[in-house]
């Protein structure tokens, strides 16, 4: 059989955009990048991949910044899911995918990065939408500091692992 076949590069998104008043989550988001892969070992073993990454509406420096950090974070995951034999046998991904959340002011896509491992990895990107400023874990605690422990966990911005 034939394969890998090639993901396609995460796009730059360079454009300018504006929201409608109270947007809702979907309004914040672009069409997500997709991509999977179908490959085969020496063996002939089947492995597909599967990704969706979030794309925001570049409607402010941080969603331009929080798109540009989502390129940063997973596009050495796909140049090496295309050009690395170990790593694709090593089948670190086999899923990846994504949530968002919209908490009053602040959008969160979640990105899960499910594999062959014991462990899923996660990344949170936060955004303040009335602000238009990229938050740090920094901001969301002062921001949920009277919040409970798993309300501040949900909105973190941090990569950790089950």
């Amino acid at each position: 059989p034939a394969g890998p076949f090639p993901l396609a590069d995460i796009p730059v998104i360079t454009q300018t955009a504006t929201l409608p008043a109270n947007p809702t989550v979907e309004d914040l988001l672009l069409d997500p990048y997709t991509g999977s892969t179908l490959w085969y070992d020496s063996s002939d073993n089947e492995f597909d991949i599967d990704i969706e990454l979030p794309l925001l509406v570049p409607f402010c420096d941080g969603a331009k910044a929080i798109n540009e950090a989502i390129r940063n974070d997973f596009q050495w995951i796909i140049d090496n899911i295309n050009n690395n034999y170990a790593y694709r046998a090593a089948s670190f991904e086999k899923t990846i995918s994504y949530e968002a959340y919209l908490n009053g002011d602040v959008l969160s896509p979640i990105i899960t990065r499910d594999g062959n491992l014991d462990h899923n990895a996660y990344h949170t990107y936060n955004l303040d939408i009335s602000t238009g400023k990229q938050l740090s874990i920094y901001d969301m605690a002062q921001r949920f500091a009277g919040a409970s422990y798993p309300a501040f966990l949900m909105h973190a911005t941090y990569t950790a692992y089950d």
